[in-house]
């Protein structure tokens, strides 16, 4: 079945899929390295030192895919004003997902406060 325009505009391209497996695949070493630890009896510190770095590498997929399918698949690419909103809907999902919010998140906060 051939791929409409739209349907290509939502294909990540290789580079960035080339990224995002490289941060996958050292995402799962780390947890394979957190197992080990773990089934080594390692202490408790060190295994999650490896989860830490699991979460991290995760949540840096999850934010480039997020962004990449806002940005190119749901948003008129070419609307230069729709860059704003996407940067907001991201931090937005970010803080409901993690609870943590990024330097650019807080420093719109302190800006709308007057700080």
């Amino acid at each position: 079945m051939p791929v409409s325009t739209d349907q290509r505009m939502c294909i990540t391209p290789a580079s960035e899929r080339t990224t995002l497996r490289h941060r996958l695949r050292s995402a799962q070493g780390q947890l394979d390295a957190a197992i080990r630890m773990l089934d080594a009896g390692r202490e408790p510190r060190a295994v999650l030192s490896q989860v830490v770095a699991v979460h991290g590498a995760l949540g840096e997929v999850r934010r480039r895919v997020a962004q990449r399918h806002i940005g190119h698949c749901l948003l008129d690419p070419s609307d230069r004003s729709t860059e704003r909103l996407v940067g907001d809907v991201l931090e937005t999902m970010l803080l409901g997902l993690t609870g943590v919010s990024t330097p650019e998140m807080r420093r719109s906060e302190a800006s709308r406060h007057g700080q």
